[in-house]
């Protein structure tokens, strides 16, 4: 039907391309936080994936507004190097997918819900249905 086209038309339906245990291993720990997110967001979109020069604003902006009180690096090695940053950015992508595929299996389940006129949603086949409780 429509409700069944508009999900199979939907870009959400294939799962992620790299697996998550893929992507999760690759983040290293006590480095990347919700700011370092936002900024390598921008900075992908303003350089066009251009990772290298990413990575090179990132450890900018880290020397300058994190560096420590006695000039030590504020984030150590390569944990915003250009690899470092196409990993996390693939990782940040993954997360906004998988939030996105559940949006839209949300909105099936309410337009199939809106178009038989049932009060709740069904149960997914390989649940069991709920059993009441004895009287």
């Amino acid at each position: 039907m429509a409700s069944d086209a508009l999900q199979a038309a939907s870009p959400f339906v294939e799962p992620y391309p790299v697996s998550a245990a893929t992507l999760e291993d690759a983040q290293p720990p006590g480095v990347w936080s919700e700011e370092l997110d936002h900024l390598l967001s921008l900075f992908v979109r303003k350089y066009t994936f251009d990772f290298a020069r990413c990575s090179a604003a990132l450890q900018a902006y880290a020397a300058h507004v994190m560096g420590g009180v006695d000039g030590e690096d504020a984030v150590k090695g390569g944990a915003m190097g250009p690899e470092a940053c196409r990993l996390r950015w693939a990782y940040l992508d993954m997360k906004e997918y998988e939030r996105r595929q559940k949006i839209a299996r949300d909105l099936s389940v309410a337009r199939n819900v809106l178009r038989t006129g049932l009060s709740h949603a069904p149960t997914a086949p390989n649940e069991p249905a709920p059993v009441p409780p004895p009287r």
